[in-house]
């Protein structure tokens, strides 16, 4: 009865550890000036336990360099004795190789002591080590696949292609061979032996010794995962007549803060981070400058933006993806894509902007309120008669097509009118634009005025105009725009005319029934903001407050930018209005503070 009692605990306890394996694996005791770690592996442990991984790091956090001279790994001479089959896939690897990086940029030297099997994990931390130790009966084998790189570094590449392609598992004096470890010593002599040579390295300088190993390092020239994952990317500006001059647009503190010149007399409109042909990103790759749309093969389906504004923008939409294939086989020269371009703008500053056409209610009292300005419009009377969205339809086509003369003689009675005084829009309007038949249509479109933080999506075939301030901008990957007015540029009625006859009443904005916030969702406990837009696939955001470091997953093809402060991700520095590509997923991601800062907002772009 005892002895069944003993295996039902036996059982239930093992249960215990495959639900949570997040138990205490990592012992670290101090020894005058050497730090130890050990490591326990459970036997028949199969897996890359990231638990481990996260104790690991949080005791190099904690290491006081100037007190510990050396450190050395060790495993557990009674654990790993079992491992075997080990499989990995890519995403496992991720966390696991921004530690090694650690380890092998860390201040102090490590010394690995090997006791018995140093497979997988015990395996990548001996070689991201500075020196190794083995008992005579130690096994080595199982390199991670993305680390096979630091293998080849040490035993050519020849040596390890044969590791990797059998699975091979060396023994000590053949590991000796080929210049994978150190030394051997008999399993009882071996931890006084690292000891031993701990203390004689302790008596050396601790920045002669620091200032070598990074030497060594450097001259390896050692290419990590990092920088075959994580490329910081180069984008391009546009320098549209609308922008900010440099002082003062952050699209030029942008380029300022990523190297590049920028002149005080040019306008910095926009600052592009994707793939779209009007102004892609560059990576840097074995030290050369290629095209993000090369490495990846393809192009993104999002386009990341800055925005300075210092003029109105054109009242625009963007077509559906039905119609923006039509505008492109008809027009390429025009309309050089044939995509749809649905936008989630978020405000950096006070920023104002047209959106949408007003509610019927609200369209009658502007013709009533400029009544001697359209009475001369039938469609104006007829819509103040018999209020309906039909009869509104009429009225706005009749704007847009109305003739020069008439469009022009209608803006002068607005501008010298009693009732346009209190209307500083109008007056802007019409000092940066003249008499343009933007200004009529402006009038019967919402004016929103928007605090830093707040968001609007915009949707395919929404009428819009931004006026002033600076913004984040995430759309589709598209450029296609046609234009109404306030504008030198080509203006299409035509075809702005199109969607409003087929989609006008999706044209209205109604404050009542559409608070345009649904797409955003507050997660105060993990203090972050996602944004997700459900019917639009291209993209999504997660917008991160760093207040002290911590883990995130990344998605494939994820662009990270960080709008204040700056940090790391997985060791790669990350300064504020520094972009990064993140070219395969990423499982737990550390985000650490750096040069003093306490906080960060980091943006994570992604596709559903």
């Amino acid at each position: 009865m005892k002895k069944a009692l003993i295996q039902i605990i036996s059982i239930f306890l093992l249960c215990i550890f495959c639900i949570n394996k997040k138990i205490t694996n990592v012992k670290y005791t101090e020894e005058k000036s050497i730090g130890i770690m050990t490591i326990s592996f459970p036997k028949n442990y199969t897996d890359i336990n990231e638990y481990i991984l996260e104790e690991v790091d949080n005791i190099l956090d904690k290491i006081d360099i100037n007190k510990i001279k050396v450190l050395i790994i060790t495993d557990d001479s009674s654990s790993n004795e079992n491992i075997k089959n080990i499989e990995y896939n890519n995403e496992e690897e991720n966390l696991s190789e921004y530690i090694f990086e650690k380890l092998e940029q860390f201040d102090i030297p490590i010394i690995s002591v090997i006791n018995n099997y140093a497979l997988g994990i015990m395996f990548e931390i001996s070689l991201a080590s500075d020196i190794v130790l083995c008992s005579d009966n130690a096994k080595l084998g199982y390199p991670l696949l993305l680390q096979s790189n630091r293998l080849s570094k040490i035993i050519g590449s020849g040596m390890a292609k044969q590791i990797m392609f059998t699975k091979q598992i060396i023994n000590s004096k053949e590991a000796l061979r080929i210049g994978l470890i150190n030394e051997i010593y008999p399993k009882n002599e071996l931890i006084i032996k690292a000891k031993e040579l701990s203390l004689t390295i302790s008596k050396n300088s601790n920045i002669a010794i620091k200032k070598a190993k990074q030497a060594i390092n450097e001259g390896n020239k050692y290419i990590n995962y990092n920088t075959q994952n994580i490329f910081k990317l180069k984008c391009a500006c546009q320098n549209y007549d609308w922008g900010k001059y440099a002082n003062n647009s952050l699209v030029a503190t942008a380029l300022r803060k990523n190297g590049d010149l920028v002149n005080k007399t040019k306008k910095y409109a926009e600052y592009w981070m994707g793939t779209h042909q009007n102004g892609p990103s560059k990576i840097i790759k074995n030290n050369k400058e290629i095209l993000l749309s090369d490495e990846i093969g393809g192009q993104l389906p999002y386009l990341f933006k800055i925005l300075s504004i210092n003029k109105p923008l054109s009242i625009q939409l963007h077509p559906d993806k039905a119609f923006a294939e039509i505008l492109h086989n008809k027009y390429p020269k025009i309309y050089k894509d044939d995509n749809r371009k649905p936008e989630l703008f978020i405000a950096l500053s006070d920023f104002e902007l047209l959106f949408g056409l007003v509610e019927l209610d609200q369209a009658v009292d502007i013709i009533k309120k400029y009544k001697k300005c359209f009475n001369n419009l039938k469609e104006g009377e007829n819509l103040v008669k018999k209020p309906n969205i039909e009869n509104y339809k009429k009225f706005i086509e009749k704007l847009i097509f109305l003739k020069k003369e008439e469009y022009e003689k209608i803006i002068k009675l607005i501008i010298n009118s009693n009732e346009s005084k209190n209307d500083p829009l109008i007056k802007k309007l019409y000092d940066n634009f003249g008499l343009d038949p933007g200004i009529l249509i402006s009038l019967f479109m919402n004016h929103l005025h928007k605090k830093k933080g707040e968001a609007v999506f915009i949707d395919e075939n929404i009428p819009h105009s931004y006026i002033d301030g600076n913004c984040l901008e995430l759309m589709s990957c598209s450029d296609n725009v046609i234009r109404l007015g306030l504008t030198p540029k080509l203006v299409d009625k035509d075809n702005f005319n199109t969607i409003v006859k087929k989609d006008f009443e999706d044209m209205i904005y109604s404050k009542s029934n559409k608070n345009n916030s649904d797409f955003m969702e507050i997660d105060k406990k993990n203090n972050i903001i996602k944004y997700d837009i459900k019917h639009i696939d291209d993209f999504k955001m997660d917008v991160y407050e760093i207040k002290e470091n911590r883990y995130i997953n990344i998605e494939k093809n994820s662009i990270l930018f960080c709008m204040e402060g700056n940090i790391k991700i997985n060791g790669i520095k990350c300064e504020e209005f520094n972009s990064y590509f993140v070219k395969n997923k990423i499982n737990k991601a550390k985000i650490e503070l750096c040069d003093g800062y306490k906080y960060s907002q980091l943006y994570k772009i992604y596709t559903k």
